[in-house]
């Protein structure tokens, strides 16, 4: 291999790593605040971990707010979409030339 194709190589990895990066630091910062207390949530110093696991914040999101409701209702409108557009898109399944 040439030097112009590892190089190529290595910097289209770089790209996609720090592309993935990217994408997935938002995620990786909800679940680190989910998992921290609330007084580590509104500080003034950035810090990705918390300095103690509160397990406790997930049990309240599902009993004391409408989360339940919600994902229900995501659910709901999965199947009712999957039952309403089925007759209209299996049809075109089984005869692709009209």
């Amino acid at each position: 291999m040439s030097n112009r194709i590892i190089l190529g190589r290595t910097l289209s990895l770089a790209l996609l790593i720090i592309g993935a990066a990217a994408i997935l630091l938002p995620f990786v910062w909800m679940i680190s605040l989910s998992l921290k207390p609330q007084d580590e949530i509104f500080t003034a110093t950035i810090q990705l971990l918390p300095s103690r696991l509160e397990w406790q914040n997930f049990f309240k999101a599902v009993t004391q707010t409408d989360v339940p409701r919600y994902l229900l209702n995501g659910v709901n409108a999965v199947f009712e979409d999957a039952r309403l557009s089925s007759p209209w898109c299996l049809p075109r399944c089984w005869c692709p030339f009209t």
